[in-house]
């Protein structure tokens, strides 16, 4: 830096070294644009005084650069020029010619720069497990240079900087870094790019971890190392190697690393050429000499498995056997069950054996164990099912080989107290399925169990409803009795009158009023039964009974009705006409003549009630209508009388010559327009009618009926 400020001192100095005046006052001068840089044209304006009345005649440049030939000179007013080198001063030389015939010249130094150069370097190749690349640049007719990249610099500024790339620059085997110059005076600042490439370092694989026998007098190693033409081993133990320098070699522990329980080994790659050391470290560790000792108990009963425990210091190990029988879950868990065959009850001895597994270097341990097998009894029973709340009867039927039965136990499922005695019965207060255990234990102290599930009857629960009590009505029964399980087989009714039905819902006519003891009893089809005693009341109920003023009457003659009932607080009546009344002796008048069924209701205060009916016969004037229209469509096809009603009856037609077409003692009749089978033609006939009625008055009527077509 201190040279190239030195340089810029020489080639920047400007000013005047040679002046000539031919003529006083005409005086030469010129200034330019520079200092510049060698890639920049210098551009001069000619500044020179001229005297009054005098001019410039021409001009002339010398530029001072003679390596750029006829371009050194120059006779415009104000020229350009493009010096051929920087880093120097030339001296350009102004003569300036006036029209008077004077000269003068003036000659004024020129700095000019040469170009920055700058270089990143070459390209470089390293290694991926290098931590860092140092860097060399070089900026020259500049201040200095700054270094860019992804990665980091130890001092962008320095042109000898180390740089640490990033890991994944590093993973891509490639990455670039670029120096760019500064503090330029008059060139542009500029930049070079270098690409650093990553080769694949060393890479050293010495095995997984390994475990080791505390006994074990040295531990076999072997390493692979790729990327460099060999390795060593080291390691943070006192124990030492057979030749650290082989890649397969021994190590020899130290008592002090066997007492650790464990050590470190590395080894370590040489010969990496440009790229760092790469190393791999297993961990050997030391394990103590297994240890097996089976807890299991030495006897076990034939009717159970053998309840297996082992203490084993390697936490893992495999159970046999010299008999045929099976181990589970299997035979690598520890606390497990065995259980004996046929053949090992029979045998009545098996033995037991337990090795260890997983004994990190050493030799396996085992144990042994020979277990006694007893023969167990075989616990049975049978009962006898019952309704809820009987006893259900258990007999056992268990049995025993070689030993005897020397105590029960009963547990009947519903949290009683357990039964004790070889044969029990038990009631149920809830009727379902329960399920019943019976424990045996044989004088040997071996035992067995026995579950069924017994299914305890339910007991129905007898209920009915009864509709219906007065007497003479009629008591209508109904079943409404349950059973939450089964079917309700049979149903007993007695009535309380010495009678009695076995309907599920029967109807009873009680011989008198008063109460009556109804009992109900129902059974199930398993033979469990309910009763259910009730009182019942009958009540005598009112008697109905009325008589009229009259039951042969007129049509719109009042007619009074006067009420005979006893017992009775409500009437209704019902006149037959569609019309009726709630008043105890009302007044009724009809208004169609007719034979009408006149019916009262009388109601108790028990509500029971008693209905009567009686004929009230309702006279009218027989009538003829004007015509009719016997033609087939179902409308006014007959001629009626209509009145009545009458004890006799007697209806004549004529036609217009008095000929006698129709008669008929019977008012339903009617004429249907025929004579002997054959139409009457449309006209007007007479008609007679002579009836009487059922108060007996005779009526006579005549008249003329139009037969339409």
């Amino acid at each position: 830096m201190k040279n190239k400020l030195l340089l810029f001192s020489v080639f920047i100095f400007l000013g005047t070294l040679i002046s000539y005046a031919s003529c006083p006052n005409d005086t030469a001068h010129f200034t330019s644009n520079a200092p510049k840089c060698v890639s920049d044209s210098v551009h001069f304006t000619n500044t020179s005084t001229i005297a009054g009345g005098d001019g410039i005649a021409s001009v002339k440049w010398t530029f001072g650069d003679p390596s750029t030939g006829i371009h050194n000179t120059s006779t415009l007013p104000n020229p350009s020029h493009l010096f051929s080198v920087g880093n120097q001063t030339f001296f350009v030389k102004l003569v300036v010619t006036y029209t008077l015939g004077c000269k003068d010249s003036v000659t004024i130094g020129v700095g000019i720069q040469s170009l920055v150069v700058t270089n990143a370097g070459s390209n470089i190749t390293s290694c991926k497990n290098n931590t860092s690349v140092n860097l060399v640049g070089t900026v020259t007719n500049a201040g200095g240079g700054f270094w860019t990249g992804t990665g980091g610099f130890s001092n962008i500024s320095s042109l000898t900087p180390i740089y640490t790339p990033t890991a994944s620059a590093k993973a891509s085997g490639k990455d670039t870094v670029i120096l760019t110059s500064f503090s330029s005076p008059y060139c542009p600042n500029v930049s070079d790019t270098m690409i650093i490439f990553f080769n694949n370092g060393p890479v050293v694989n010495v095995g997984a971890d390994i475990s080791v026998c505390k006994d074990t007098s040295g531990v076999p190693l072997t390493a692979t190392v790729t990327g460099a033409t060999s390795g060593i081993w080291e390691t943070v133990g006192s124990g030492h190697f057979g030749d650290s320098t082989h890649l397969s070699t021994t190590y020899f522990p130290s008592t002090a690393d066997t007492a650790a329980g464990s050590v470190i080994l590395y080894m370590k790659s040489t010969g990496n050429g440009i790229c760092s050391s790469s190393r791999d470290s297993l961990k050997v560790t030391f394990t103590a000499t297994p240890t097996v000792l089976i807890k299991t108990n030495d006897s076990a009963c034939s009717g159970s498995p053998i309840i297996l425990t082992v203490a084993v210091s390697t936490g893992a190990g495999i159970w046999s056997s010299n008999g045929t029988g099976t181990f589970l879950p299997s035979h690598t868990a520890l606390n497990g069950f065995y259980y004996p065959s046929a053949a090992d009850k029979l045998a009545g001895v098996v033995t037991l054996k337990f090795v260890s597994t997983n004994n990190g270097g050493c030799h396996s341990a085992f144990d042994t164990l020979n277990v006694i097998i007893k023969p167990s009894p075989n616990a049975g029973f049978s009962y006898v099912s019952a309704c809820a709340g009987a006893p259900v009867v258990f007999t056992d039927s268990s049995t025993a080989s070689g030993t005897t039965i020397t105590s029960w136990n009963w547990a009947y499922g519903d949290l009683s107290l357990p039964g004790t005695q070889a044969n029990t019965t038990h009631a149920y207060s809830n009727c379902g399925s329960h399920t019943v255990t019976l424990v045996v234990q044989a004088s040997n102290g071996c035992i067995d169990s026995n579950l069924k599930t017994i299914n305890v009857y339910c007991i129905p629960t007898a209920n009915y409803t009864a509709t219906g009590v007065c007497l003479n009505n009629g008591t209508a029964f109904t079943n409404t009795s349950t059973v939450s399980t089964g079917t309700i087989a049979t149903t007993n009714w007695t009535f309380g009158d010495q009678t009695s039905s076995t309907a599920s819902d029967p109807t009873h006519l009680f011989p008198s009023s008063g109460s009556f003891p109804v009992t109900l009893v129902v059974n199930t089809t398993e033979g469990c039964k309910d009763t259910l005693v009730q009182t019942l009341s009958i009540f005598q109920g009112p008697t109905a009974q009325f008589t009229a003023d009259d039951f042969t009457a007129r049509i719109n003659q009042t007619i009074s009705f006067e009420d005979q009932s006893s017992s009775t607080i409500s009437w209704q009546w019902n006149f037959g006409d569609l019309s009726g009344s709630s008043t105890q002796s009302p007044s009724h008048a009809f208004t169609v003549g007719g034979n009408y069924n006149v019916c009262l209701v009388a109601t108790d205060a028990s509500n029971c009630t008693d209905t009567v009916c009686k004929q009230e016969i309702v006279a009218a004037t027989p009538i003829g209508p004007k015509g009719f229209t016997p033609n087939g469509d179902g409308q006014n096809d007959k001629f009626l009388i209509h009145g009545g009603p009458f004890q006799t009856f007697e209806l004549k037609i004529y036609d217009g010559w008095g000929l006698l077409v129709y008669e008929s003692n019977n008012q339903s009749d009617g004429w249907d327009g025929k004579y002997k089978g054959t139409d009457e033609p449309m006209g007007v006939y007479v008609y007679t009618v002579v009836g009487v009625t059922e108060d007996n008055i005779e009526y006579k009527v005549s008249g003329d009926i139009t037969l339409l077509r």
